[in-house]
């Protein structure tokens, strides 16, 4: 709630009262989407004003004391300040501040992801925050302050309006006010609606803040202390008269209390994901299975094209055969890049890896059903109740703080991921540009890292988390075989396979994508294959 409107609205009114006249000496950044302002105070010369426009969290406050950092920073607006404030307003029914200086006018925009601060003069707009809007204007209407911030708001119509109804109308509105005002309600009156609705912005506006920490919702709130009602789940509450002050205390509270969610919730969420994903895997993978293999199809197609190949010319698309067997014309499409041999030998290739990929489908499904199972156990187990030393125990088993951080990079690069043996975890690339991300961005110095050697193929990774650890022989050669699966000789009987750490893995300029060179390598001989005790993991919902 702290930024709705109407808070806004008064942290700009204090703002105004306590730096109108004042000069900002200074303003630079020094953090990532954060504008510092360094404005003096009589009895604070280190005084900065704050705007954040990260954008989950994007909104303005006051620190009595910063010292300008040393290093890493970068000035802003360069020529344009010092300057005075004459006055500090918030736009009418949006919510944007306004900075009205002596030679020019500072201006923040709460808008999400696209919050930012511009520069507006007589040469043009500068941003703060890189922009491809070019339509951005200084705000033509202000809430002044003959204006009632509570007449903004007067509902019409006959009946009391549901909340897409109300804000459509009152975007600025806020859904608290709106939702309180509902609750106090003691029939469908819109007269009684819009009383309430004004005394709600009035308590925003005036009355004293509270502050505090949900543990029931596992979040901090922010409100008038008007509107707290009694219960054993506030922890923390505070009380205060300064918008800006109460603010510094949220935010403490927030980054505070981030990590304390109770380990209980965090495991219950994690395995409700976790069926989610797998449930959703499942009913692909049964679709997959039920539609049957095409390893037949394709070996007979490929048949077709050997017993006709003095008909067939190159650059031929899709033609019609006759199926000596049957006595059916089949029609069978073709590259028209590839010679007729060639392409006999691609249908045949097809065949070969849709008779692995259904016998694999029916083994993951297999497999995808036994976990699902056992996750539903576990969860079932810790809603239950479990001690909070064994709900411990399973978060550590689980990994989840681990996982979550891989995960976030795999829904970036959305690598294939499997796990060797229940414990290591391997990472292979798509395609070249993903081999590339693989590698260069993914992989830690001391991961190994494997690829099918004199042919094209998927760079593959093993995560190596402990860097003492010495990764078992089987386990490299299994990585190896899953190397040699993903490449072009995933056909042959065995397959040369060259592995390395990646700090020993280097792409140069000029390299094509795919391409690297690598100072050091050892070579092991496999039969290309995804290992028995090689699970994928599935991180895409179907």
């Amino acid at each position: 709630m702290f930024r709705s409107y109407f808070y806004l609205c008064r942290g700009a009114r204090e703002l105004n009262s306590l730096l109108k006249r004042k000069t900002i000496i200074d303003v630079y950044t020094q953090e990532r989407d954060r504008m510092f302002m360094h404005i003096p105070l009589d009895d604070l010369q280190e005084h900065h004003v704050i705007i954040d426009c990260s954008p989950n969290l994007s909104h303005i406050y006051r620190r009595e004391r910063h010292f300008k950092a040393k290093k890493n920073t970068f000035s802003l607006f360069n020529g344009y300040f010092p300057d005075e404030i004459r006055g500090i307003k918030i736009a009418l029914n949006d919510r944007k501040i306004i900075f009205e200086l002596s030679n020019s006018t500072l201006l923040f925009s709460i808008e999400g992801s696209a919050s930012n601060v511009f520069l507006f003069n007589k040469s043009g707009i500068i941003p703060f925050k890189k922009t491809d809007d070019a339509d951005i204007k200084l705000p033509l209407n202000f809430l002044d302050e003959g204006i009632e911030a509570a007449s903004l708001i007067n509902i019409t119509g006959s009946s009391v309006p549901e909340w897409k109804e109300f804000s459509s109308p009152f975007p600025f509105a806020g859904k608290d006010i709106y939702l309180r005002a509902k609750a106090l309600l003691k029939g469908e009156s819109v007269e009684e609606f819009n009383l309430h609705i004004r005394d709600n912005i009035e308590s925003v506006l005036n009355d004293k803040i509270a502050v505090y920490y949900d543990s029931f919702e596992h979040k901090p709130r922010f409100m008038p202390e008007t509107f707290i009602i009694e219960s054993e789940t506030i922890e923390g509450l505070r009380i205060f008269d300064n918008y800006f002050e109460a603010l510094n205390y949220y935010i403490t509270l927030k980054h505070k209390k981030t990590d304390k969610i109770p380990v209980k919730n965090k495991i219950e969420k994690y395995l409700n994901q976790e069926i989610e994903k797998l449930a959703s895997k499942l009913n692909s993978l049964k679709a997959r299975i039920e539609a049957g293999s095409r390893e037949n199809e394709y070996r007979n197609c490929g048949s077709l094209i050997l017993a006709n190949l003095n008909l067939i010319q190159k650059g031929s698309g899709i033609i019609e055969l006759e199926d000596t067997v049957t006595g059916i014309m089949v029609k069978v499409k073709l590259d028209d890049k590839l010679s007729p041999q060639k392409n006999a030998d691609r249908y045949f290739e097809k065949s070969k890896d849709e008779r692995t990929n259904f016998e694999q489908s029916k083994e993951l499904y297999t497999a995808s059903l036994g976990k699902l199972e056992k996750l539903k156990g576990i969860l079932s187990t810790v809603e239950e109740g479990m001690p909070d030393d064994e709900l411990e125990i399973l978060f550590g088993k689980l990994k989840i703080n681990q996982q979550n951080r891989t995960s976030k990079m795999e829904d970036k690069f959305n690598f294939k991921h499997y796990i060797l043996h229940g414990k290591y975890h391997v990472y292979v690339g798509k395609d070249s540009r993903n081999n590339d991300e693989l590698t260069t961005q993914f992989a830690k110095q001391n991961d190994l890292w494997f690829h099918a050697r004199g042919v094209a193929g998927s760079h593959v990774i093993i995560r190596v988390e402990n860097t003492k650890e010495v990764i078992p022989k089987n386990i490299i050669k299994e990585a190896a075989s899953i190397a040699a699966f993903f490449s072009k000789a995933k056909t042959s009987g065995t397959a040369p396979v060259a592995y390395t750490f990646r700090k020993y893995v280097h792409k140069k300029k000029g390299l094509a994508a795919g391409q690297v060179i690598l100072d050091r390598e050892d070579v092991v001989l496999v039969k290309p294959e995804i290992p028995k005790e090689c699970e994928p993991v599935i991180t895409e919902i179907i």
